[in-house]
């Protein structure tokens, strides 16, 4: 079972990501249960090879911090 905890009245996880047989443990994951879809920091992601590819969509997301390029990847 996935332990949840409460910052600043916000549910957050542990998650594990891997990709291409690496793995990364990413703390303080935001639970985000309105999202179609999560997003992870690239910065983060890069360190086990995910990184934009040919295939990848690109995106311009807006939110509260303001306007942000991202690509899509699907990871199992």
């Amino acid at each position: 079972m996935t332990k949840i905890k409460e910052l600043s009245e916000l549910p957050f996880i542990e998650a594990y990501v891997t990709f291409r047989g690496q793995s990364l443990k990413l703390e303080n994951v935001l639970i985000d249960t309105g999202s179609a879809g999560t997003i992870f920091n690239v910065n983060k992601l890069e360190a086990i090879g995910v990184k934009p590819e040919a295939n990848d969509v690109t995106q311009t997301i807006q939110g509260v911090g303001g306007i942000e390029f991202v690509y899509t990847k699907n990871i199992d």
